[in-house]
């Protein structure tokens, strides 16, 4: 059981934010009226289980139309489908106030312990705010909230919570950075180690292995048109857009492909094995340049130059670059 709602968590983790957002707003919206029901029920000591939800006026009890967060309110006038008794504008509020919290907290963190923590941090606040001044006004002998009332209880719950969700957020995106920055420079160490194995005067580029080898084929671009056609024609170009790090979800077109594996295995000489989808928002090249040095004549060396860019919804277009001297001595 629990591996299947790990399953369905990470498949819908993998949808675009756009895609994201309905449900979670959904969902939210559903809380804000469970939380309306308990704010309304608890200090009047009834049960928040049953009876169903009803009118307070003439006792019918709320169907599906009824009942649709915020919508229900707006389309019914914020009066009784049955009675015409006008309802607080507390019901919309907190189910809007809900909606609007959840959302940003997504659009912020995604989906993450972080969002976790923000959205029951927010739905536990709103509710036991909303449960004390239920209380006090009943106390002073009034029905409910007063306008101002819920203007100033959500002012004062938007600057208490505030500074909560700032810091959240920046230590959340902080650590999701350093983990990412750290990730590229695994990447470009990763790479180096594969090299190190190779003789100096055998090092390549990723433009001369790929496009500006030997042979013409060796131009994995030769038949493309389009974008790709300019991949294999102009070298800068072709290092602003090309990566070695492909994932599942990071393909190059079929053609293409088995010829970037094909010249991979003629240098490397192993099969390409594509990485975990982690790294779908990270691009690696490498550049070989021939260097002197006047302390040592008639040795040949090489610069090797690793440069991953990171692209993901937290970093965008930072790139981390390892380099190093080559000769046949070694790394």
């Amino acid at each position: 059981m629990l591996s299947e709602v790990a399953g369905a968590l990470g498949a819908f983790a993998d949808l675009p934010l756009a895609f994201q957002l309905p449900f979670v707003g959904l969902f939210a919206g559903l809380v804000g009226s469970f939380l309306n029901v308990c704010i309304w029920r608890i200090p009047r000591g009834e049960s928040i289980v049953f009876p169903r939800s009803h009118c307070p006026n003439c006792n019918h009890v709320l169907e599906v139309p009824d009942l649709v967060p915020v919508l229900s309110y707006v389309f019914l006038r914020g009066r009784c489908r049955h009675c015409g008794t006008p309802f607080s504008p507390r019901y919309m509020l907190v189910e809007l106030t809900l909606v609007c919290i959840w959302c940003a907290a997504l659009a912020w963190f995604g989906l993450s312990w972080a969002f976790a923590t923000c959205a029951v941090g927010s739905a536990v606040l709103l509710g036991t705010a909303g449960v004390a001044q239920m209380s006090r006004s009943m106390r002073r002998g009034a029905g409910g909230f007063t306008f101002m009332e819920i203007l100033l209880a959500m002012t004062l719950f938007a600057i208490f919570i505030s500074p909560f969700l700032n810091v959240l957020r920046t230590g959340w995106m902080g650590a999701s950075k350093n983990r990412e920055y750290l990730i590229a420079y695994n990447l470009a160490r990763e790479h180096l180690e594969e090299l190190r194995v190779m003789p100096a005067r055998n090092l390549r580029s990723d433009w001369e292995i790929f496009v500006h080898g030997k042979r013409l084929t060796d131009n994995i671009f030769l038949d493309e048109f389009g974008p790709l056609a300019r991949w294999g024609q102009n070298e800068k170009v072709f290092y602003e857009n090309f990566s070695d790090v492909l994932t599942e979800v990071s393909q190059l077109p079929e053609s293409v492909q088995a010829k970037f594996e094909r010249n991979y295995k003629r240098f490397y000489g192993r099969d390409y094995k594509l990485y975990p989808r982690e790294y779908d928002g990270f691009r690696r090249v490498t550049r070989i340049k021939d260097v002197t040095d006047p302390s040592t004549p008639g040795l040949a060396l090489q610069k090797v130059t690793v440069t991953v860019t990171i692209n993901t919804k937290l970093t965008h277009h930072r790139s981390l670059e390892v380099s190093t001297i080559v000769s046949d001595r070694g790394l």
